[in-house]
């Protein structure tokens, strides 16, 4: 497959079939290589926010799952960390409907995470967070849906080893103790 040609989402599924240890995203028809790996601190934080997650929802309801495919309109992207619900087909390669996305900022991911990724991902109608924690300090911002179902157009940040983050959503809350998620990382 000749990487200019363009393709349709199900073409890119069965691309990537076969190759699990490269990473891939489909962008617009296309077939786009990721760098693959990161920092052992980038690792850490998205297991640290997994397992905090895993632990306040219920697992016959919700999943919190690493390095998941996201589907946009165009667009598959995978994200280092996704909620969502439990009856997704387990054959299924990538999230249709996805609660919570998590990013954890890289130097070479960074204008992605804070510019682009963000008008994708909040034109997800189930989607309720869009959460951006950095792997150089203990800081998170997110995009919270509000009561009237509207993304607010700049994310809060919260910075701290002292700070939590609350994410109500429509169907849980879960919450992130930045000492947990940041513990001896600093």
């Amino acid at each position: 497959m000749n990487a200019f040609t363009p393709v349709s989402k199900d073409q890119f599924f069965g691309f990537i079939e076969s190759r699990r240890d490269e990473r891939y995203e489909y962008e617009g028809g296309l077939i786009v290589q990721q760098m693959a790996g990161g920092t052992r601190r980038h690792s850490e934080i998205a297991a640290r926010i997994m397992r905090a997650w895993a632990e306040q929802l219920s697992r016959r309801d919700w999943v919190v799952l690493n390095e998941r495919g996201v589907e946009t309109l165009d667009r598959v992207r995978f994200a280092d960390v996704v909620v969502e619900p439990a009856d997704e087909p387990d054959d299924s390669l990538a999230a249709t409907r996805p609660v919570i996305i998590v990013e954890v900022l890289s130097p070479s991911s960074r204008a992605y995470d804070l510019k682009i990724k963000p008008s994708e991902y909040l034109g997800i109608a189930t989607l309720d967070a869009y959460v951006v924690a950095s792997q150089s300090e203990p800081a998170v911002r997110f995009w919270l849906r509000g009561a009237d179902g509207y993304f607010a157009p700049e994310p809060v940040e919260i910075e701290g080893l002292d700070r939590r983050v609350t994410l109500l959503c429509r169907s849980f809350t879960v919450t992130l103790d930045l000492a947990v998620i940041y513990d001896r990382l600093y």
